[in-house]
């Protein structure tokens, strides 16, 4: 088994498990006193626009400034980081407070690659979409780490260096939009000037979600995923908040089954600030059931997928 950290640290650095350097934060809130986080990728921030609204506001994890909150579910592998935020969080989220580790340490090292192996390889699941780690497993993780004063060096260096490419990533990105905003001119100038007039429906086929009852939703990350519209992003598909259908009425809903490749538009608010929700599902994201307020839309012969897109 290999430590984290080990291969590239001097000789002096001490072996720690997990669990000697932060300690599980249970607590349990509502989102009304503490305000709903989200953990991402980019770490943790306010609860987004496009995350689901759970039913369930009363039962959540309270988080505390400087705590470190990691996504247990390997769909969202990589999410997590130290809170700047007083607020809660969904009960897949893990809460930890750091004891004998400097807290901007851990955050570098918690979302360092190797990391992130290591504490998906000591979880459990059926299949790799619905693996889940808890703290009982991860806290024997082994974790070889210099003294505070090294720590605090370490961290300098690396918040300076994520700060320079941040910037960097922030540029390149308004590029992007702005290429995209150049794009979508020219296809609505193409179709205006060289194109006929036709409907949309006249080319694919729209399938609406089904209304599953609320009350009957399933925890058991066992059960098949529900795509909801807050699972539907610009271009991607977002599970950090998900609920789940007995696969044993699996029977009676088969039609709205969702497959790699297709195409779902999130229909309510489905214009953001980052885009519209469109998104064609990957391989990750399967299986899955189609909700209401969602639809599938399939090309049919006469128009090409990717194009379907652009027009959407």
């Amino acid at each position: 088994m290999t430590d984290i950290m080990t291969l590239a640290s001097p000789v002096g650095w001490q072996l720690y498990r997990l669990g000697q350097l932060f300690r599980e934060r249970k607590m349990k809130g509502s989102d009304k006193d503490y305000p709903p986080l989200s953990v991402t990728m980019g770490g943790i921030v306010p609860q987004l626009e496009t995350a689901a609204k759970t039913d369930d506001g009363d039962n959540r994890k309270i988080v505390h400034v400087g705590d470190y909150v990691i996504n247990s579910r390997s769909d969202r592998k990589g999410s997590g980081g130290i809170s700047k935020h007083e607020g809660s969080v969904s009960l897949i989220s893990i809460v930890l407070e750091p004891r004998n580790i400097d807290a901007r340490f851990a955050h570098h090292l918690l979302r360092s690659p190797a990391f992130q192996e290591e504490f998906y390889r000591w979880g459990h699941g059926i299949v790799a979409d619905l693996w889940t780690t808890r703290f009982t497993d991860m806290k024997n993780i082994r974790l070889r780490v210099p003294d505070l004063a090294t720590q605090r060096l370490i961290a300098d260096f690396l918040d300076r260096e994520t700060a320079r490419i941040d910037l960097l990533i922030k540029k390149k990105q308004n590029l992007v939009k702005l290429l995209g905003e150049k794009w979508q001119s020219v296809i609505e100038e193409t179709i205006n000037t060289g194109g006929r007039r036709t409907k949309l429906g006249h080319h694919v086929n729209i399938l609406s979600g089904y209304a599953f009852a609320s009350s009957e939703f399933s925890t058991d990350d066992d059960d098949i995923r529900l795509l909801r519209g807050a699972n539907v992003s610009p271009d991607a598909i977002r599970w950090n908040d998900t609920v789940y259908w007995s696969r044993e009425r699996l029977g009676e809903v088969s039609r709205f089954m969702l497959g790699a490749g297709d195409v779902v538009l999130g229909m309510d608010r489905p214009w953001i600030s980052s885009g519209i929700r469109v998104a064609e599902l990957t391989k990750n994201d399967t299986p899955a059931l189609l909700l209401q307020r969602v639809c599938r839309i399939a090309p049919r012969k006469t128009i090409d997928k990717q194009f379907m897109k652009l027009l959407c």
